[in-house]
């Protein structure tokens, strides 16, 4: 079975063992049908069991862990990454893997297309502008209005760091 990073736990919330869970930024989850997550613990990835799960804002969550229900036993876990499985991950197609493919309106000027993306802490989209395959952080100053029916990210990409790849 493979695995998906999806974030990393950040840290305790409270006295119970709830855990504040930081979600990278190109995941939109819901924990609804998730039951288990695996945390990366010493080059592992051991499964656990969500007793609870709460959605602070899209990049948070609380969690409650089965049979991990204090800070004490949670201690371990703090500051690891966290997956689900890839066939899990799957049903959460990330927002970048839709976007491979649409066009790159700037200035309301067409000015390359998206070909790939790297997703790492700071997802990194590729695209090819000019001829020239430039990488931009996939953030909302960049890349902030997608229409889906007619495959165009509206987009503002400073020259510099179009110039800097």
């Amino acid at each position: 079975m493979g695995f998906t990073r999806i974030g990393k736990v950040s840290k305790h919330r409270g006295l119970k063992g709830d855990l504040i869970i930081k979600i990278f930024e190109s995941f939109n989850l819901n924990f609804d049908s998730i039951d288990t997550v695996y945390i990366e613990i010493e080059n592992s990835h051991i499964p656990f069991l969500i007793k609870k799960a709460k959605k602070i804002n899209n990049k948070k969550f609380i969690f409650l862990l089965k049979n991990h229900e204090s800070r004490e036993s949670n201690e371990i876990l703090i500051n690891n990454y966290i997956s689900i499985n890839d066939k899990e991950a799957e049903n959460f197609l990330n927002e970048i893997e839709k976007l491979i493919e649409y066009r790159l309106i700037q200035d309301k000027k067409e000015i390359g297309k998206i070909k790939d993306y790297i997703f790492n802490d700071q997802p990194i989209v590729i695209c090819d502008i000019k001829d020239k395959e430039v990488m931009v952080p996939y953030v909302k100053e960049y890349f902030f209005d997608v229409n889906h029916k007619e495959k165009l990210v509206a987009v503002k990409i400073p020259k510099d760091l179009i110039n800097l790849n």
